[in-house]
């Protein structure tokens, strides 16, 4: 009797521990896969995750300053400006990520501002 009762508690144990387990699997958001890269615009380096990103792309060099594309992932232009790498080279793959503004994030955790050739921010236009 003392065998069967340890069984039925082993057995209520797992069902239970697979209950969880499958009720845990249900709640996982899906893992977007990244987009493919951009057709017109080959450069361009992704920086999202799965709630989303964008496309960066240095398409001009001025030293110290660099002309930044960002693109949606259906390729359409965001927004672009100029930004100064403030003495560090930068390349498309070193931006983290443009939240709307005047402002692009490094994956250092420096913020460049979006600026018109002239100096004057994107947002002046």
């Amino acid at each position: 009797m003392k065998v069967l009762k340890w069984i039925s508690l082993i057995a209520a144990a797992l069902l239970i521990i697979l209950t969880l387990a499958v009720v845990l699997f249900l709640q996982l958001e899906p893992i977007a896969a990244t987009p493919q890269p951009l057709r017109d615009h080959p450069n361009a380096q992704w920086s999202g995750g799965v709630d989303g990103g964008s496309f960066f792309e240095i398409t001009d060099v001025d030293p110290p300053r660099y002309f930044v594309e960002i693109r949606y992932e259906s390729g359409t232009i965001w927004a672009q400006g100029w930004v100064n790498g403030q003495g560090q080279a930068l390349t498309s793959s070193d931006f983290l990520g443009y939240y709307g503004g005047d402002t692009v994030e490094l994956k250092n955790g420096q913020q460049l501002r979006l600026e018109n050739r002239d100096g004057s921010s994107i947002l002046a236009e």
